[in-house]
């Protein structure tokens, strides 16, 4: 709205409808699943969100630099080619739980990537570059410039907002994957219908659903022995 045909009385109704809708849906929800959602309109719940703004004893300078890695990898690594998860035990009463995570916060680690999932990585670096190129490229000329800048104006927002809230990032995936999904898309529409172009693409994608579908399965492992034990 903000790029295309922007307006303040549009963006004032805009915003009344999401805001209703929020309202609603949530006391909805409440009403499905008593005394489990909270209600983010309501002050003393809104306040309880504060407490995923990790508070840290490093320094300004190191926790934005490191935050700043987190929600990078979070956002343009981990949300299209799945790593290695993490497998934390948490000794919770009454039995031990298995946390599958991208970033484990309390020992600050980043899930990584090996062997096999490094040539889907590479394939997505690679497409992801040469869009951000190609945009800039065509900056001046592109008939999807308002799109693109819309895209790119949500991704932007979600890093900033994550920069500072959220520890486990991967639950917030569905906020700006399909942005940059659609980022890139727009940016290299010229090439669509060229054979080299969709072969490479279809090449890119069996790898990814490789790599993702393996990812998968070592979830899918992990939680084997939990489900095990359920009589």
């Amino acid at each position: 709205m903000f790029f295309n045909k922007f307006g303040f009385q549009r963006l004032i109704r805009y915003c009344v409808i999401i805001l209703a809708s929020g309202i609603a849906l949530t006391v909805l929800t409440s009403a499905l699943y008593p005394n489990i959602q909270t209600f983010f309109f309501v002050p003393a719940d809104l306040a309880f969100e504060f407490n995923f703004v990790k508070a840290e004893q490093a320094s300004p300078t190191e926790r934005i630099l490191q935050k700043f890695q987190v929600v990078s990898r979070t956002m343009f690594f981990y949300g299209i080619v799945g790593p290695s998860p993490i497998e934390a035990i948490s000794k919770k009463d009454p039995f031990r739980t298995i946390d599958l995570k991208t970033f484990d916060v309390r020992e600050n680690r980043l899930a990584s990537y090996k062997g096999f999932a490094n040539i889907p990585l590479i394939l997505w670096l690679l497409l992801l570059g040469g869009a951000v190129f190609v945009f800039a490229k065509n900056i001046r000329s592109s008939k999807h410039l308002s799109m693109m800048l819309a895209l790119l104006g949500t991704l932007a927002f979600n890093f900033l907002m994550h920069m500072f809230y959220g520890t486990e990032l991967f639950l917030y995936t569905a906020y700006w994957v399909y942005a940059l999904i659609f980022f890139i898309a727009l940016a290299l529409a010229d090439f669509a219908g060229r054979i080299w172009f969709e072969s490479l693409l279809t090449l890119f994608v069996l790898v990814l659903m490789i790599n993702n579908a393996w990812f998968i399965f070592v979830i899918l492992r992990g939680l084997a022995p939990f489900y095990a034990a359920v009589p």
